[in-house]
């Protein structure tokens, strides 16, 4: 029994990890559209697209709320959130569906 709770355990961090991942390529996603959208064409930081979004058509909020989210798991190596997680799938869905 105990043998099936570690395997069990060390199946849920694989997951929490891959998590992890599909968020970080969510949030590049999301970083390299607002690029080319906003016609800078090329790679920038958080703050530069932030810059230069105001008074645009994008959902400053959301996009700053997903900045703050991407900065926490970069530096204080924040567990992923399944609320999180969908909540950046959903804004990457809304930027994309408002062309």
């Amino acid at each position: 029994m105990l043998k099936q709770n570690h395997s069990m355990k060390q199946s849920s961090t694989e997951l929490d990890g891959e998590f992890e991942n599909v968020e970080n390529v969510i949030l590049a996603v999301i970083r390299l559209y607002l690029s080319y959208e906003l016609n800078l064409n090329k790679e920038i930081t958080n703050e530069e697209i932030l810059l230069n979004i105001s008074n645009t058509k994008y959902p400053l909020k959301k996009i700053q709320k997903c900045f703050e989210y991407s900065s926490l798991i970069e530096f204080a190596k924040h567990e992923s959130d399944e609320k999180i997680f969908y909540n950046l799938i959903s804004v990457a869905e809304d930027l994309i569906n408002r062309k």
